[in-house]
């Protein structure tokens, strides 16, 4: 995976790899993670989430102080967020269900067999310009 970040040119601005050591084995890993994009970026008005608990219950918020105060648990199901944000490979939203990972890095995966990981086509992150 590391080699594929860094084959197809993929932002260190979008994660960090962690190279960590386990005992007995040669091999480096790493941990990784992707670098969470804040709810002061998101598109409140017209974004919409679901909530957590109970039915298939959808909502929006006029702003991220309406929605932290809300009594109910919500998570972003389709997120919103600015142009500048469209040519990232992997997106992840701040307390956001969903990794967004771009379908060039998703091709880059499976030509190299990587194993481990699944995808799913949901289409519910778009992109603004404001």
């Amino acid at each position: 995976v590391k080699e594929i970040l860094e084959d197809i040119n993929v932002s260190k601005e979008e994660y960090t790899l962690i190279p960590i050591h386990i005992k007995d084995y040669d091999t480096q890993y790493y941990l990784m993670f992707i670098k969470s994009i804040g709810h002061k970026e998101i598109d409140f008005s017209n974004s919409l989430y679901r909530k957590i608990l109970g039915d298939d219950e959808y909502r929006k918020f006029a702003s991220y102080s309406e929605f932290s105060a809300s009594p109910e648990s919500y998570t972003i199901a389709f997120p919103v967020l600015p142009q500048k944000y469209a040519k990232r490979d992997l997106i992840y939203i701040q307390n956001g269900a969903e990794t967004y990972i771009s379908a060039r890095l998703i091709k880059a995966f499976r030509e190299a067999g990587i194993k481990g990981i699944e995808f799913r086509q949901i289409g519910s992150l778009r992109f603004s310009n404001c």
